[in-house]
């Protein structure tokens, strides 16, 4: 059997593609960490195959190879020089090309991995990762230093945290974007009830001897607003407007000095609100008497209407706080003169007698008037009418709602047995109500 063939196990002369299979095959026998001379004599036998391949595909005469395959030299002789060159020995691409500039097949036998590289390649490999994890190291800890050091404010919000906490003696969480605020409010919430959120900022020194807490905040004002919000769950049927505590979720929308009013508008039937504004005065004097309202009063301002007509206002900090009996006692006082005024100047009734005024000028007001055995609540006008002339009207509610009276100072004086009224075109209201129109004849 002639050598190279015999090496890659093939008995004789075979073409290009035979000789790479052969060489494949041998490959997964012969492994060069093992066997680094068989390795060395199965290359060489293949690269000699490969060229007697090509020279036989292209039909030039192929010169008989040896009998037997090359004996390796002594270690002790200086080695054969190599006709391949001896650094591409272990690229195994190079291995599997055919040399002779013709195309690889697209398919090809696995093959065994490359030999280790050299000690010294490993060293150098070493020593560029340790470079680079040092100059990684010089760059990204400085940074890591840097970002640990606080802010201006997340000190400040560290520190209004702190002083909520101890007022308030619950636990509150601080807004990420508090690290990094373009004003000096910051936000939190309730680590219990984090809906609701709230907005503070340090102001003046802290001394809670003279009562000086070195911060404002609206957070009294955010539970005040809860506290209504569940109570009026219990009384759907009554209409309530109410700012949610103009805060967005970031807390950008933020009202001067962190303490927006809340504003709450009650709107109420004419009758049967009893019930009503007595329980929701409990509620208030219940909330007056809690430790967070007591430490920082909230700020808030309660209206009362019935359609355009403001029956009962109350404004935090101005006036003492009603319970329930006092707060249906003042809307039922005042509902009658509320809705009589707001008759006379919103819905056009003293444009009549007075056209250039934009509000009517009350000289008197009471609840003890009484027309045609009607009892009525009673206010006086004075004015100019549309020719010029000054004019005194007294005008008269009936207090069942239905019925409003324009009678002129002078029929009064007159002695007013025999006044003569005229019914005028009604006026209708948002509620659904109709009230009829009288006026007196001059």
């Amino acid at each position: 059997m002639y050598w190279p063939w015999n090496e890659l196990g093939l008995s004789g002369p075979s073409d290009l593609e035979t000789v790479k299979h052969a060489y494949a095959r041998r490959l997964k026998e012969v492994h060069p960490e093992e066997d680094s001379d068989g390795f060395q004599r199965l290359h060489r036998a293949y690269t000699a195959a490969r060229r007697l391949a090509a020279l036989m595909e292209r039909g030039e005469p192929v010169p008989p190879p040896p009998e037997n395959p090359p004996q390796e030299e002594p270690p002790s002789q200086s080695p054969p020089a190599e006709p391949a060159q001896t650094e591409d020995v272990w690229n195994f691409e190079e291995l599997l090309g055919d040399g002779g500039g013709q195309q690889e097949p697209d398919w090809q036998e696995p093959c065994s991995p490359p030999p280790p590289p050299p000690k010294m390649a490993r060293s150098l490999g070493w020593l560029l990762f340790a470079l680079l994890g040092g100059l990684c190291c010089l760059i990204i800890v400085p940074l890591l230093l840097v970002r640990s050091i606080p802010s201006d404010d997340q000190r400040n919000a560290r520190q209004l945290l702190k002083f909520l906490e101890e007022d308030f003696g619950v636990e509150l969480v601080s807004s990420p974007n508090n690290r990094e605020r373009e004003d000096d409010i910051y936000l939190f919430w309730e680590e219990d009830a984090p809906t609701i959120r709230f907005q503070a900022n340090l102001e003046g020194d802290r001394n809670l001897d003279d009562e000086e807490r070195g911060y404002r905040t609206n957070y009294t004002d955010a539970k005040f607003y809860r506290e209504m919000r569940n109570f009026l769950l219990a009384w759907p049927e009554y209409s309530v407007w109410y700012d949610i505590e103009r805060t967005d979720p970031d807390g950008e929308d933020m009202a001067e000095h962190a303490a927006p009013q809340g504003y709450y508008v009650f709107q109420l039937p004419l009758e049967g609100t009893g019930d009503f504004l007595n329980a929701l005065g409990n509620r208030l004097e219940r909330l007056s008497q809690e430790d967070w309202f007591i430490t920082y009063p909230p700020q808030f301002q309660l209206d009362f209407l019935h359609g355009d007509a403001l029956i009962l206002e109350y404004l935090s900090g101005e006036d003492p706080l009603p319970d329930g009996p006092e707060l249906a006692q003042s809307y039922e006082d005042n509902l009658g003169p509320a809705m009589l005024r707001a008759l006379l100047n919103d819905h056009g009734v003293a444009n009549w007698d007075y056209p250039d005024l934009d509000e009517v000028s009350i000289l008197r007001q009471g609840d003890a008037g009484q027309v045609l055995d009607d009892p009525c609540w009673w206010m006086t006008c004075h004015g100019t009418n549309l020719s010029g002339k000054a004019q005194t009207i007294n005008y008269f509610l009936s207090k069942d709602f239905t019925r409003i009276y324009a009678i002129s100072q002078d029929v009064l004086d007159g002695g007013g047995a025999d006044i003569v009224l005229e019914e005028w075109d009604p006026i209708h209201l948002d509620c659904g109500c109709e009230i009829d129109v009288w006026r007196s004849r001059s």
